[in-house]
């Protein structure tokens, strides 16, 4: 049977690692290649899970969900090897098995010669061994910035560049004798991979310029843990091998195998000395006076959250509007949680939370998730802010759990005719299928940008037009990120919002919520009937600001 994969993150010196884990038995701590996560190691990791192994794959600092080192803005390989014992400390982890691929490869070789009675064993796979030459040659071609564009063009070149990366060594030289005999990846996975590559934003390349300045290969003879040096045979680095020195660390080996055998190999060698269990995963606790994350649970779901719990006091949860998360939320967070508790969710099957199962869930569904994750995070009492979709989930919540919900407040509340709505539904599935030639990508692109330039964004005649400046490319950006990484389900809580009868659950609630939209919301239009149908007094604002102080002055009533 199938190990399930949960998501963590672990406090390290007031900074925060994110990571996955797998299986039960002794722990086998991962570290990824650049510039993705560890994400990439979860079909190994899910291999050693079946082999009797608890496989923990982190986010190097600054990539996927890990802050980045502290106090150093260029991080060396030594940087990351002494960051890396400090997550295995943080994790509870006595000696520990250590396997890094690629730049990996490179942190986990250094870290055995830093801390050699740290691991119980290392396995150094896909090792980089670059010449100082190379190292320049690299420097000067490998690390492309791609700014966000209004065109998001910026996208297509990035995913061309992933492309090639996986047809020509280096990808810069596209020659037939650079050419890689290796399968071209499926477009799912150079979708993820991009998603991973899109997260550090423009400090990608930090990690990289640590490894092309590295040169610890040559030491290899140093090494004196039980350290394996492997590759297996579709590794586009497994030529580097043929350049280690000839003299290796006393308790070293090194091998070549097929990819197939790459997991059952690693098992057999890590079998001579496997080690106690793993411990439970730490909870992590807020860090002060900054938005945090952690992971809330439905069930076996997972549910992102962001908080700030600096101080004492009634909970303040927030609901995205979704298909954003609570990534477009962290400025609100921020302002609000200097006086109580704040805690922004992003929606099943957004951003960085697990889908709900059925194909099309209903608010009622949504309803329930979200109740489940409050109440995992020991909450019994909130005020409860809901934007856009999220505005229909939270007085869905309020109605369904009137003993959960003190105040509520609901921002950019929409109210359609019959006919506007069957046309928003026609166009409301904007599932984003992943193509060979990257153009997925655009079509994402568009369709966040245009709802803001067009009502309904999918009309784009001059009667839809909408009289406001767009945002910047990069707010579009971050806005279609997180839409790229649940393509299949992001557009799924709106689609919920349009089948929940709104109107009629203004008119019934006992709640007398706060009703508001920004000035210039698609909700703006609608703020006064909203308003009047709750028995509110209408609140606009023009930013975050202005929103966090009418919402404090709401909530903080009794």
């Amino acid at each position: 049977m199938p190990h399930r994969v949960t998501r963590h993150f672990v406090d390290v010196n007031n900074r925060q690692v994110h990571y996955r884990r797998v299986g039960e038995g002794p722990p086998v701590l991962m570290v990824h290649e650049s510039p993705t996560t560890g994400a990439m190691l979860l079909p190994l990791a899910r291999q050693l899970a079946q082999l009797g192994y608890t496989a923990l794959a982190l986010d190097t600092p600054g990539y996927g969900g890990s802050d980045s080192l502290p106090g150093v803005s260029s991080p060396s390989i030594a940087d990351y090897a002494d960051g890396l014992l400090e997550t295995i400390d943080a994790l509870g982890l006595k000696r520990p098995h250590v396997y890094g691929s690629h730049t990996g490869a490179m942190i986990v070789l250094e870290f055995g010669y830093r801390h050699p009675r740290a691991a119980r064993s290392l396995m150094i796979d896909g090792l980089p061994a670059f010449t100082r030459a190379e190292s320049i040659e690299l420097r000067m071609n490998w690390l492309p910035q791609y700014p966000p564009q209004p065109s998001g063009a910026h996208l297509i070149a990035l995913w061309h560049r992933y492309r090639d990366h996986t047809m020509f060594w280096p990808f810069y030289r596209p020659r037939g004798d650079s050419r890689l005999e290796i399968d071209m990846p499926s477009p799912g996975h150079i979708h993820d991979r991009i998603v991973d590559w899109l997260l550090p934003g423009t400090d990608y390349p930090v990690s990289y310029h640590a490894a092309f300045d590295y040169d610890g290969h040559l030491r290899v003879g140093e090494l004196t843990p039980r350290a394996a040096i492997t590759a297996h045979h579709d590794d586009l680095l497994g030529f580097f091998m043929e350049r280690l020195p000839e003299r290796l660390g006393r308790r070293t080996v090194t091998a070549r195998m097929p990819k197939s055998q790459h997991a059952r190999w690693i098992a057999r060698f890590l079998a001579k000395d496997k080690g106690p269990p793993a411990p439970s995963a730490p909870a992590p606790e807020p860090l002060p006076e900054r938005v945090s994350r952690t992971y809330a649970a439905d069930g076996a779901r997972q549910l992102l959250v962001r908080r700030r719990a600096d101080v004492a006091g009634r909970p303040l949860v927030l609901l995205p509007a979704a298909p954003d998360t609570g990534s477009g939320l962290r400025e609100l967070v921020s302002l609000l949680g200097r006086s109580r508790p704040v805690i922004a969710l992003d929606l099943p099957g957004t951003g960085g939370s697990d889908a709900l199962r059925p194909r099309q869930p209903s608010i009622d569904d949504f309803v329930r998730s979200v109740t489940r994750a409050i109440r995992s995070l020991g909450l019994r009492s909130v005020d409860l802010y809901g934007a856009g979709a999220g505005a229909a989930v939270a007085l869905a919540v309020t109605s369904a759990r009137p003993q959960l919900v003190r105040r509520l407040v609901l921002d950019g509340v929409t109210l359609h005719s019959a006919a506007e709505l069957r046309e928003l539904k026609r166009h409301a599935d904007v599932t984003i299928t992943p193509e060979t030639d990257g153009t997925h990508l655009i079509r994402a692109w568009t369709a966040i940008r245009d709802r803001e330039l067009y009502s309904p964004w999918f009309d784009r005649t001059k009667g839809a037009i909408r009289h406001v400046t767009p945002a910047c490319p990069d707010e579009i950006h971050r806005r279609t990120l997180e839409a790229l990484k649940n393509p299949t389900t992001f557009w799924l809580p709106g689609r919920a919002a349009l089948d929940y009868p709104t109107e009629r659950a203004l008119k019934t609630t006992a709640a007398q919520p706060m009703v508001c939209a920004a000035a210039n919301d698609i909700g703006a239009p609608h703020l006064r009937q909203a308003a009047r149908i709750a028995g509110s007094r209408p609140v606009s604002y023009v930013n975050d600001e202005e929103l966090a102080t009418a919402i404090a002055a709401f909530v903080d009533k009794d």
